[in-house]
């Protein structure tokens, strides 16, 4: 290698070296969580690597394609099925994306727009790197699809197959990949005098298929019911409007850094006023970008064209969660490269524009490791609602007290499977939590004597129910978690029966009338209103059915 590329490549080289840094940094520090969604997709990988089937969507869905288990598959077959494995996929993943974004901006925008892309990577805003290396099954996916997309569009027909392929896989993965490759197609298409032959389109739309094909035949099979899950329906009404708020407001700066995802008021703020700075001051460095694509650079146009559908689907999407914006995560894939562009252009229109562009820059690129200073730290779990610190404490005790079947939450359940190698499997108390394994299920409810394990504040609501029993019990402590073992017979059965029981209290109901109707003649319906209020001491969920007698305009009692 001669001198000058060691000295191109030195830039590229130092910024990688930042970059793998501060992701070693976060993953060490624990600002990264694991959490059961993740567990799911290793347990799959597992199951595909044992032989016993390749599942299409993920359990306990009729949509969400399993490219990311397969993907781990054969990692797993090489370093053995270990959350650090595990991590080590999708830390490759994350790589993946960072090095692919800068090589794409290199190629079709310069080495300068590249190096200045490639250091916005290397200090990205915190949600970049939560999202890609938790992933949650699909959201690596759907970032490196959208940068394959872009890629594919940008080379123009010679790869309009490869795109086809691309947008098929995302129709399987997800339907949130759809804007990138969609865009890129028309981008393709519409373009003046190098428009593609009926062939060539023909073998898109065959790739296409062919990356679709696990949905489609599953869609096949099922009338379809992936197409219709209510999970895909979009916002309508004052959702839209919600969405359309809460984007302003809360995923913008989660987006560029100002702000930790699922943050609530001040708290997890890169600094005071950030929700509002720092997303104007991004588009304000983007203006450059924006104003070359206007005068007709159509690179820059589709680039400008993917972030803005990606907005807007994200917008129609009923289940956007403004905190935790998943759905934009494809939108850095265009963000990278059109801050480069904006940047370099800035760079070379004089002395004022480059102080103005590069301060503002270095503004964003300190909000942006602020951020993830200010990111939350995953150390110890203290309540029922999220399982995202480390469990080996717990999974220590319960091997020292000979547990191997464990009814749970959802969110520790199947963390408690995969990480304890197989050798203790929990499972949801699945009238309370989701549940969406069976075999995990039916190997807990087979068991003599599972216990469960619960944090507050069910377990002060257990304990009460196991207490009123007047028979013995054990109970043990691990941090927050508390294990009760050799359990009543009673117990276990409502257990194994899918959900927790109560105390006598726990039952408590004060039921109001409000709009009941004065007067209903024999045979006729009306509709009317109650209210119910939980005078006991336990948090009700899907175990608890509410039922009412109405025995006068004005008179309920509960039955």
């Amino acid at each position: 290698m001669t001198r000058e590329r060691v000295r191109a490549l030195f830039p590229f080289a130092a910024l990688a070296a930042v970059a793998t840094l501060l992701t070693a940094w976060l993953l060490a520090s624990a600002r990264i969580p694991r959490s059961a969604d993740q567990a799911v997709v290793a347990l799959m990988a597992r199951h595909i690597l044992e032989g016993r089937g390749h599942p299409v969507f993920y359990w306990g869905s009729t949509y969400g394609g399993t490219l990311e288990p397969h993907l781990l598959v054969p990692v797993f077959a090489a370093f053995g099925v270990t959350p650090a494995a595990f991590r080590a996929f999708y830390v490759a993943l994350w790589a993946a994306f960072l090095g692919g974004t800068a090589a794409f901006t290199g190629r079709f925008f310069g080495r300068v727009p590249a190096l200045l892309a490639a250091a916005f990577l290397a200090v990205p805003p915190f949600f970049l790197p939560y999202k890609m290396l938790t992933s949650d099954g699909a959201y690596a996916s759907v970032a490196l699809l959208g940068l394959a997309a872009l890629w594919c569009a940008c080379e123009a027909l010679g790869l309009i197959a490869a795109l086809g392929l691309v947008a098929g896989i995302g129709l399987w993965v997800t339907p949130v990949t759809l804007p990138v490759p969609a865009l890129a197609a028309l981008w393709l298409i519409i373009r003046p005098g190098h428009r593609p032959r009926a062939a060539v389109l023909a073998a898109g739309t065959a790739a296409g298929a062919l990356g679709a094909m696990p949905s489609i035949v599953w869609n096949l099979r099922h009338a379809g019911t992936s197409l219709t899950a209510p999970e895909l329906a979009p916002a309508v009404g004052a959702g839209f409007f919600a969405n359309a708020k809460g984007l302003v407001s809360a995923a913008l700066p989660v987006l560029f850094g100002a702000a930790r995802p699922h943050f609530s008021g001040g708290t997890g703020l890169s600094f005071p006023g950030a929700p509002a700075v720092v997303p104007v001051l991004v588009l304000c460095l983007l203006v450059p970008a924006f104003a070359a694509a206007l005068r007709g650079d159509r690179r820059l146009r589709l680039l400008v064209a993917v972030a803005g559908a990606l907005v807007a689907a994200a917008v129609l999407a009923r289940r956007l969660d403004p905190t935790e914006p998943r759905y934009l995560v494809a939108v850095y894939a265009a963000l990278a490269p059109l801050l480069g562009v904006s940047l370099a252009r800035a760079l070379s229109l004089g002395r004022a524009a480059r102080l103005a562009a590069g301060g503002a820059f270095v503004i964003f690129l300190a909000s942006n490791l602020s951020g993830s200073v200010h990111a939350h730290r995953h150390l110890v779990d203290t309540g029922d609602a999220q399982v995202t610190g480390t469990l080996e404490p717990l999974l220590a005790r319960l091997r020292e007290l000979g547990v191997t079947r464990v009814f749970t939450n959802y969110w520790a359940a199947y963390r408690i499977s995969f990480e304890s190698g197989g050798t203790i499997l929990a499972a949801p108390v699945a009238l309370e939590d989701a549940d969406r394994i069976a075999s995990i299920q039916e190997a807990a409810r087979a068991a003599a004597a599972p216990a469960v394990v619960l944090l507050p504040p069910r377990d002060a609501c257990f304990r009460l129910a196991l207490e009123e029993t007047g028979e013995p019990f054990r109970e043990h402590r691990s941090g927050a978690f508390v294990i009760f073992e050799r359990l009543p017979a009673a117990v276990r059965d409502a257990v194994r029966g899918g959900g927790l029981p109560m105390p006598a209290a726990g039952y408590r109901v004060a039921w109001s009338a409000a709009d009941v109707p004065s007067r209903l003649a024999a045979g006729s319906a009306a509709a009317g209103r109650v209210r119910a209020t939980n005078e006991g001491p336990c948090t009700w969920t899907g175990g608890v059915r509410l039922v009412a007698a109405w025995s006068g305009p004005e008179s309920l009692e509960a039955a």
